[in-house]
């Protein structure tokens, strides 16, 4: 077979060096992970031992009628010839029954329009790993087959990928054999099933498209996927007549921007669990949550890009809570955690963001539909780096997107003018027992009226409560008065709230009335008229992550008797109003 393949010579071998695997009609292609047997001697190549196996007649006709491939360049030389060669290899031959007559016939087809490349992959290399693979009572290992895939090696249950053994550790010459009492089935990843790459049919015999449909989560996950030349671990060849380098054996790095942040299910041995609703509720949630991403249309600069904001940041806000490591989970059935959860979060925010309590009890988020709780998991798909969860609902709260906007004070370079700003320290309890230290932005002016305004980014479209929170200034042991005005920037300027509404007087508020704890003064509220007492403003559009202020809110200092001039603001809260 060294007329097939033959070792590079003038190069030191260890266990990992580069070995190259030849072919007749080119001296260059070359294979660079062969070690030879350190084993007891055998008599017969992998190939010549297969083929004395009365059962194995139709794996090795798919071997001899299925032909390699050098990436995207098919080569002369089959399978049967790979067996046969010196590489060391271990095969686990499949049990014939476990595969269909159809299948059958599309493996061992020489029919011109076979696809090569893909009854390789997906069958051949899945039942083929290089190196030695023995199987002991002690094994406990995994595998990468030669399609990429891995897999699980028990020798204490006596399985491969739960598959059991008629028999083992049979030595070849240039590998050892292993015959199953069943097939290793070749599973997409996560990424290959959602985006459409690979259909496969989940545990109750649906298949889920996850690329053809409203959302089109998997077309829209695909446009952030980069394919490149990885030219360090790449085997160049000659230079063709353009002047560029052809490559014998490309190795093409993936990397999806997207999923750098949520999870890598692209990664063939990372092992996540997803949850996701079947499509007929993602699209209905999915056009709910865009009307959170409207932007606004009398911006011609938005213009270009406004559709694209919209569904990027709705895809966005449906899968920040869809991926769990499983690495990464210490105790799962106590609570579950997805890749964005934080523990600096979890201990500063009230709410627990991405923590699932008892995910497999019952309305848990792992847990199957019941009677008693209707939207559970209705099916799932498993993958070959993880499991796909199918809800007949979206499981997670509004809250995962529709975040509190803080704006503190002190941080902000103020629109307006004929005013000063200095950064201060206020001091306020916590409760009777603790008292804590807390910065301010001291606003004063030697007018006896003035406005400072305070542009807001990053809100969404829909309902909001506004507040402002003050500390008394000290310094003067004297409270202040002001008024609002809150303004959506579009074109025209639309004033949301002014300070006066119909039928009462202009809304005042005295502020920085205790000494030692915050006053929060909600924008709209009137402490004489019971209709505005808990004001929420709708607004119309969002600006959310487009780079520009869409509201603005004016504060007035109000002038009056035994006031201070100076304002002690500690921040502006938006608060979304959940209905």
């Amino acid at each position: 077979m060294n007329k097939y393949f033959k070792l590079i010579t003038g190069s030191v071998l260890t266990l990992a060096s580069v070995v190259a695997m030849v072919s007749c009609e080119s001296d260059t292609w070359k294979d660079h992970y062969s070690v030879k047997s350190d084993g007891d001697e055998a008599v017969a190549s992998l190939g010549q031992t297969i083929a004395r196996i009365p059962e194995a007649a139709k794996f090795v006709e798919a071997l001899k009628s299925t032909y390699m491939y050098n990436g995207t360049k098919r080569m002369s030389l089959t399978y049967w010839d790979f067996l046969n060669d010196n590489q060391y290899l271990t095969v686990w031959l499949p049990d014939p029954t476990s595969i269909s007559d159809a299948e059958w016939a599309v493996y061992t087809s020489t029919d011109d329009d076979k696809d090569h490349k893909k009854v390789g992959t997906e069958f051949i290399l899945n039942h083929i790993a290089r190196f030695s693979h023995p199987v002991g009572t002690d094994t406990k290992e995994r595998i990468k087959m030669m399609s990429d895939k891995t897999y699980n090696s028990r020798g204490d249950f006596g399985t491969f990928d739960g598959v059991g053994y008629k028999e083992n550790n049979i030595r070849c010459t240039n590998g050892l054999l292993h015959v199953l009492n069943g097939r290793v089935l070749y599973r997409p990843s996560l990424y290959d099933y959602i985006t459409g790459a690979f259909k496969i049919k989940s545990a109750n015999g649906v298949d889920y498209d996850y690329k053809l449909r409203t959302g089109e989560l998997g077309k829209w996950l695909a446009k952030y996927t980069k394919e490149e030349l990885d030219e360090e671990r790449s085997i160049q060849g000659e230079v063709n007549d353009k002047g560029e380098i052809e490559y014998i054996d490309k190795v093409i790095t993936r990397s999806n921007a997207v999923l750098k942040k949520y999870g890598f299910i692209d990664v063939e041995d990372s092992s996540y669990i997803m949850v996701l609703p079947r499509p007929n509720v993602w699209d209905s949630v999915y056009n709910a949550i865009s009307n959170f991403y409207s932007y606004d249309l009398t911006d011609k600069t938005l213009a270009p890009v406004r559709d694209s904001l919209q569904q990027y940041w709705t895809n966005i806000a449906m899968i920040t809570d869809a991926f769990f490591n499983r690495n990464l989970q210490k105790h799962i059935n106590d609570s579950a955690t997805s890749t964005q959860f934080k523990w600096s979060e979890r201990m500063t925010q009230k709410y627990p963001y991405h923590v699932f309590s008892k995910p497999f009890s019952e309305g848990g988020l792992f847990a199957d539909s019941t009677l008693a709780s209707p939207n559970g998991v209705i099916d799932s798909v498993n993958c070959s780096n993880g499991v796909l969860f199918v809800r007949n609902d979206w499981p997670f709260s509004d809250s995962v997107f529709r975040r509190t906007i803080k704006i503190e004070a002190e941080n902000e370079i103020l629109a307006g003018k004929e005013w000063t700003t200095k950064k201060k320290n206020a001091m306020y309890k916590v409760n009777d027992s603790t008292v804590k230290s807390v910065r301010v932005l001291e606003i004063t002016n030697t007018q006896m009226t003035w406005t400072a305004e305070f542009n807001i980014k990053n809100n969404l479209s829909g309902k909001y409560r506004v507040k402002a929170v003050f500390f008394r200034n000290v310094e003067d042991d004297q409270s202040s008065r002001v008024s609002f005005k809150l303004k959506y920037l579009s074109n025209p300027v639309n004033e949301l709230f002014n300070g006066r509404l119909p039928g009462i007087r202009s809304l005042v508020y005295n502020v920085g009335r205790t000494e030692f704890y915050p006053d929060t003064v909600i924008v709209g509220t009137s402490q004489t008229d019971a209709r505005y007492t808990d004001m929420i403003f709708d607004f119309p559009s969002g600006n959310y992550e487009s780079g520009s202020a869409k509201l603005r809110l004016e504060m007035t200092y109000v002038k009056g008797n035994d006031l201070s001039q100076k304002i002690w603001l500690d921040c502006i809260i938006l608060e979304p109003v959940f209905e």
